[in-house]
């Protein structure tokens, strides 16, 4: 059976039907088609991640800490919260907390500074630094800027910090790789 089609005044005639002005067919197939595509391009572009460097103290047990009573430990430990709130306050202070095991590392702060020394100035004049109770080790610390400025009351959260160490198998120069380094892009590795 053959199909008839006949075009005749921008009409389209199939099997003896007769389709309005293929102008109006065309437009509409090109509104329709703008419609569907229309919220895919207006959807939001992720803006891309930027690692941005700060400064952590982890603090350690320094050699007053046995030696020091337990009241005087608290009268000290009061005023280091009020400094850890003071810096948090202004803005200095991103993240703060002690460790929960029984070890010699007692805490962390991690501060937004311009500087490694800006940042151990700081940790210098915190009061159980000051009196020998803690001795701060300083690192970088790399994340994105995801940081708001801390409410208060300060309320405290559980995190689960690890430290990583270099293994026995690795080689010097494997963070030059290319393959790690895509891995370190993708945030497969860190």
């Amino acid at each position: 059976m053959a199909t008839h089609v006949q075009i005749t005044n921008s009409r389209l005639t199939i099997r003896g039907i007769t389709f309005k002005p293929m102008r109006k067919l065309i437009l509409s197939i090109s509104v329709l088609a703008l419609l569907l595509v229309a919220p895919l391009a207006a959807q939001k572009q992720e803006p891309p991640h930027k690692l941005v460097q700060f400064q952590m103290a982890v603090l350690k047990k320094a050699p007053k800490w046995a030696a020091t009573s337990d009241a005087e430990r608290g009268r000290i430990f009061q005023e280091h919260l009020a400094n850890v709130i003071s810096m948090y306050e202004s803005g200095k202070m991103i993240m703060a907390g002690p460790f929960a095991d029984n070890t010699d590392l007692v805490g962390i702060f991690i501060m937004r500074a311009t500087s490694a020394g800006e940042a151990k100035t700081w940790v210098d004049a915190d009061p159980a630094v000051k009196a020998g109770l803690m001795l701060p080790e300083m690192h970088p610390w790399w994340s994105e800027d995801i940081f708001k400025k801390a409410s208060t009351p300060l309320r405290m959260s559980t995190v689960y910090f690890a430290f990583l160490k270099k293994g026995p198998n690795r080689k010097e120069g494997d963070d030059k790789n290319p393959e790690i380094q895509e891995l370190q892009k993708n945030r497969k590795l860190t």
